[in-house]
């Protein structure tokens, strides 16, 4: 009898971890599929004082570390997009702008399903990259139309 329960115990224990370790292989292969080579760094968020901020070097920063292959910059912009200037300003139709530095989109390895992404030749003039849902929520079917 203790042969036989030393025998079903040892069973147990490869079968558990057998299921785990294909269970972990399994999640492996998922996250290498969803492209778990993105690190977002974002402020920490400060209880009771003024809000943290990032060092301005920070993507430079982020660059010189060791298997990083690219870095670039957002942030929340204070103002809204809208379709035309007679829609109030509270009715952002739930859109945030965002500021970002022009490497954005080859650090993301993203491409531009119409029209072109922001460049040097652009970068001090208003300008804007509208997402699917944001080209839509505004009604904008083409490149060129402002907004």
């Amino acid at each position: 009898m203790s042969a036989l329960g030393i025998a079903i115990g040892i069973a147990t224990m490869i079968s558990v971890i057998g299921i785990s370790a294909s269970g972990q292989e399994h999640l492996l292969r998922q996250l290498d599929q969803l492209g778990t080579n993105l690190l977002r760094v974002e402020p920490g968020k400060a209880l009771m004082s003024d809000p943290v901020k990032l060092h301005p070097d920070a993507a430079l920063m982020v660059r010189r570390i060791s298997g990083v292959t690219g870095a670039s910059v957002t942030g929340t912009v204070d103002t809204s997009v809208r379709r035309t200037d007679r829609i109030p300003k509270e009715d952002t139709g739930g859109l945030t702008v965002q500021a970002t530095s022009l490497d954005l989109l080859r650090t993301l390895d993203g491409r531009v399903a119409a029209g072109r992404w922001l460049d040097e030749a652009i970068a001090r003039q208003p300008a804007v990259v509208l997402g699917t849902v944001a080209a839509q929520r505004l009604g904008v079917s083409r490149t060129g139309v402002q907004v």
